[in-house]
């Protein structure tokens, strides 16, 4: 039995945000010839942490739970790439102060739980396809690229453990939080 579960922080995606995604990237990138990631775990991080024991976790929670923090509207409208890690995915071409805020007060609470914090720039996105090689991408250019406008309400982030199965890798939500007052 493992001791350990791996662990990051996310914005909560609803399933009809999931939905919407997934339904244009089949559209706008049937191109491709690879598998994509399952709609099941799109999701936009926060920090990613890592191994974490149960008693990691339960502190985290702890700390996690006093981020105080408002809901805001980000809106995904840009189609990249990252050569390493091989990553097709999308971004927006604004990050809302309040996400900011929220990523920099996850961070804080992480670190609080005496886990080691993110110090990589924050780059939002929400990953399309894994091992896309820079030839995929670049015709995609060629062909076109596809952007897309998808505007989403972001009222909760959570705490996701990453598991491996026989079926691949998917997230499973372990504990949720909200977010304060109206949408900005």
């Amino acid at each position: 039995m493992k001791d350990t579960k791996s662990l990051f922080l996310a914005l909560v995606l609803s399933e009809q945000t999931k939905q919407k995604i997934d339904v244009w990237r089949d559209r706008n990138l049937d191109s491709l010839e690879k598998k994509p990631v399952p709609a099941d775990n799109f999701h936009v991080t926060l920090v990613y942490i890592g191994a974490v024991n149960e008693s990691q976790l339960q502190l985290l929670i702890t700390k996690v739970k006093e981020v105080k923090a408002d809901s805001f509207k980000l809106t995904i409208n840009k189609t990249c790439y990252w050569p390493q890690p091989k990553v097709l995915h999308l971004t927006p071409t604004t990050i809302p102060p309040r996400l900011i805020e929220l990523q920099r007060e996850v961070n804080k609470a992480i670190e609080q739980a005496g886990l080691p914090p993110e110090t990589r720039t924050y780059r939002p996105h929400l990953t399309l396809y894994r091992k896309i090689t820079l030839s995929e991408f670049e015709q995609l250019e060629e062909d076109g690229m596809p952007e897309p406008h998808t505007s989403i309400d972001i009222k909760q982030f959570a705490i996701y453990e990453s598991v491996s199965d026989d079926d691949g890798v998917h997230y499973e939500q372990l504990e949720a939080f909200d977010l304060n007052g109206a949408f900005a």
